[in-house]
């Protein structure tokens, strides 16, 4: 085995500084539970290097991180308490991926799909060919309780 990983990743983004994974990951978060009916004040648009947001009136760009409080409550501001506290534990989840990305060490076996956060859910290494499984995290658990 050798060690973790230098970088994170987010779904085909790889080899992410830990500020540009931070943005993607809470950018893809916010994409997957703001929906239309919702009424996001936000769109989530890309860089060369990471994904942030734009407000959709005012064209101002944030690139949400759970480590710039301000950047967080200017995202919320727009959003219902509900919403807010799903979107923020989901870039907290995110985090805890990326703290783990780098820790675990990577297997040196065979082929594998590499570890990465989806936008919803941390996933490990899985040699390939196999079927890796996860429980659905809470916050998407109280998504469906809202009947949306």
């Amino acid at each position: 085995m050798s060690s973790g990983t230098e970088h994170c990743r987010v779904r085909e983004s790889t080899n992410l500084t830990d500020h540009a994974y931070q943005h993607t990951s809470c950018t893809l978060c916010y994409a997957y539970l703001i929906k239309q009916h919702d009424n996001p004040e936000f769109r989530p648009f890309s860089t060369e290097t990471e994904r942030c947001l734009r407000h959709s009136a005012q064209g101002y760009r944030v690139c949400p991180s759970t480590g710039n409080q301000t950047t967080m409550d200017a995202v919320c501001h727009t959003l219902t308490p509900q919403k807010c506290r799903q979107w923020t534990a989901c870039c907290a989840k995110a985090w805890e991926c990326c703290v783990s990305q780098k820790q675990t060490p990577t297997p040196g076996d065979g082929e594998r799909c590499p570890r990465t956060w989806d936008g919803w859910l941390c996933w490990n290494d899985a040699p390939t060919g196999s079927i890796a499984k996860a429980r659905c995290p809470s916050f998407l658990q109280s998504v469906s309780s809202e009947g949306k």
